[in-house]
């Protein structure tokens, strides 16, 4: 419940020590609230790593949930969107290099729109 609070209010860097706090007391088949525990702690921390624009360790948490939850929606969902928010950032930053700035500036905006609440990913771009 704080770890969703701490999302809610975007703290995304609390919320993300808070996750890292849990996940030693954590075994695969305990239950949290008729969830996995594990894979309800994973689903948070993949969340606060997406805020904290963090997506290469986002997608490694939500490709570990997958393979506790391989039917759960929301996590397949936040995969995909961390997926394309990590493709287009790249695409952005490929542009910037070669000098394609205007091209760049676009691809960029394009981030920016995939991740609407990820306040430390936009202050990386």
């Amino acid at each position: 419940l704080r770890v969703r609070i701490l999302l809610a209010s975007r703290k995304y860097a609390e919320a993300s020590a808070a996750c890292q706090l849990l996940k030693p007391g954590l075994r695969g088949g305990q239950q949290v609230d008729g969830e996995l525990a594990e894979g309800k702690v994973r689903l948070l921390s993949a969340e606060a790593l997406s805020g904290l624009g963090d997506l290469m360790n986002a997608q490694r948490e939500l490709e570990k949930l997958i393979v506790l939850d391989p039917e759960g929606k929301e996590g397949q969902e936040l995969l995909r969107r961390v997926r394309k928010m990590a493709a287009a950032k790249q695409a952005a930053n490929d542009e910037y290099q070669r000098g394609a700035w205007e091209s760049a500036a676009q691809s960029y905006e394009k981030a920016l729109a995939l991740s609407e609440k990820a306040d430390g990913f936009n202050a990386q771009l």
